[in-house]
This record gives C-alpha cells, sequence and structure tokens, in this order.
C-alpha cells in the first residue's frame, strides 16, 4: 500500500509459535507522515490464510481529507453519509 510517506511505530509484541499468534500488547506513537495514532491491545491470527489482523486504531485531530486518502490507499472508499462506522 502506498501511502506516500513514512510510517513510524513503537509497539511491544509476543509471538505465541505454538498457537500461531502474534499479540500486540502496547500501541502508542504510532505516526503515518504527521498523523499519530495509538493502538489498543491487538491480535494478529496467523493461522488461517491470509492472516486475520483484530486491530483498533484512535487518532485525534486528523483532518477528513486524510483520513479518504488513507482509507483510499487501503483499497476504502468513503461514501456520503458513512461517518467513520464502517470497519476498516
Amino acid at each position: 500500500m502506498e501511502v506516500g510517506y513514512s510510517i513510524n511505530a513503537d509497539y511491544d509484541l509476543n509471538d505465541d509459535l505454538a498457537s500461531d499468534l502474534l499479540r500486540i500488547n502496547k500501541g502508542g506513537g504510532e505516526n503515518l507522515g504527521q498523523t499519530p495514532l495509538f493502538c489498543d491491545p491487538a491480535l494478529v491470527n496467523m493461522k488461517p490464510t491470509p492472516a486475520q489482523l483484530d486491530m483498533n486504531l484512535k487518532a485525534t485531530n486528523v483532518s477528513i481529507a486524510e483520513i479518504s486518502r488513507l482509507t483510499a490507499a487501503a483499497g476504502i472508499a468513503l461514501a456520503p453519509g458513512d461517518y467513520g462506522e464502517r470497519p476498516l
């Protein structure tokens, strides 16, 4: 996915090799360009193909234009009347 700027992250991971689960215990300090993101504890299930990601990201003071650009880069378009209730 090309977003046009660097993506930086600071996180704490635990990899459970026996169950193929990757836990993201701490997320904070992620930045998409100038956009700060915060991550609740998350889980990556690596058993299925493709892997399944269960993650909630939070951002504050982000422009609608920037969110539209990020969702478009991920292949998701915001429809008229779509107020951020659509899962990414």
